[in-house]
């Protein structure tokens, strides 16, 4: 039997932010969401039901999943779920759900690579007897975006470890709870391209009308973009640890070019409206940029330096964005692009 993951209650049954947790929002936007989450790094709407699922890394604590339904609204409801293990959901960054199928992945800075789950509500508890797959060729994975690919799972990671991109091939899942992940394969593109900060989520978008996969180069204060479009023949195998089934191959020749550059510490992406937004997050700025590099303007969410970490924006168009440092979701004023 596996240990299921505690559900906590937050912030009572609607988990509404109170008029003085309104009051302290910056102007720029407002505070939907200000207690029962902890360090949170990354968000994403689940595009089955329009929830929103956080993943939380409070320090000296088990790790968590925070999920909201009816977001905003007089109904809203939170469910938290504790990762006891730290393993499949340990110290996470970065959260991605799959457009075809009821999954969604994460990455984290420990275990060794990204895990697959079921975003099925009722079946899911954040820990071991939720998760569908894992695969372990990326030590810190600091960000992660779903591929174009959804019959062989495909989702795109950065290695905060070996400073490159890695594309990521699920493949067939287990079932629930098992352990079988012999055919994951990873291919791993521009080795040493990235710098990534310890403790700040580098997220990435991917582009899937043009295949183009985009990462936030925290320590080197850009956006890259990897041309990622051509399947990666011929690539020589890299053997990991003995104990590890998964392939990984290293894309030879594979590099990035920097999108936009002169940033503070990047950190959350979020394609939009023909546009990429990103996080600053030494300065709280969300920056928007053209696809072709060309900066529209920059937008000063309130919440200060080192708080702002991941991006998201809802059926609507309205973005959503977390504060780290204070534990709060808020929703942006106004409209971007």
């Amino acid at each position: 039997m596996f240990a299921a993951a505690a559900l906590l209650p937050v912030a009572g049954v609607a988990a509404l932010a109170t008029r003085s947790e309104a009051a302290r929002a910056p102007r720029a936007a407002e505070v939907l969401l200000a207690k029962g989450l902890a360090t949170p790094n990354g968000l994403a709407f689940d595009p089955g039901d329009g929830s929103l699922w956080i993943v939380n890394n409070p320090p000296g604590r088990f790790d968590r999943m925070v999920v909201i339904r009816n977001l905003g609204t007089k109904g809203q409801r939170v469910r938290s779920f504790e990762e006891p293990e730290h393993h499949y959901l340990a110290e996470p960054m970065g959260i991605a759900f799959s457009p075809t199928r009821r999954e969604v992945a994460t990455s984290g800075l420990v275990g060794d690579g990204p895990t697959l789950w079921t975003s099925v509500q009722r079946l899911f508890t954040g820990s071991r007897g939720s998760h569908l797959d894992m695969v372990h060729h990326t030590t810190k994975a600091a960000g992660i975006a779903a591929g174009a690919d959804g019959v062989r799972r495909e989702y795109w990671v950065t290695n905060g470890t070996r400073g490159s991109i890695d594309r990521y091939l699920f493949n067939e899942p287990h079932e629930l709870g098992g352990m079988d992940h012999s055919d994951g394969v990873v291919y791993s593109y521009a080795d040493g391209s990235l710098n990534v900060v310890p403790g700040v989520p580098a997220h990435v978008a991917f582009d899937a009308a043009t295949g183009r996969v985009f990462a936030a180069d925290t320590g080197n204060g850009r956006v890259v973009v990897l041309d990622s479009a051509a399947e990666p023949l011929g690539s020589p195998q890299v053997y990991g640890p003995q104990w590890l089934p998964e392939r990984l191959f290293r894309v030879e020749g594979s590099t990035v070019r920097t999108i936009a550059d002169g940033l503070a510490r990047p950190s959350g992406l979020l394609l939009k409206g023909g546009h990429l937004l990103v996080g600053e997050h030494a300065t709280g700025r969300i920056v928007v940029v053209s696809l072709d590099g060309r900066r529209v303007r920059a937008v000063d969410t309130g919440v200060g330096p080192n708080a702002l970490t991941g991006l998201a924006a809802d059926a609507r168009g309205r973005v959503y964005f977390l504060d780290a440092k204070r534990g709060r979701l808020l929703r942006l004023r106004a409209t971007l692009p």
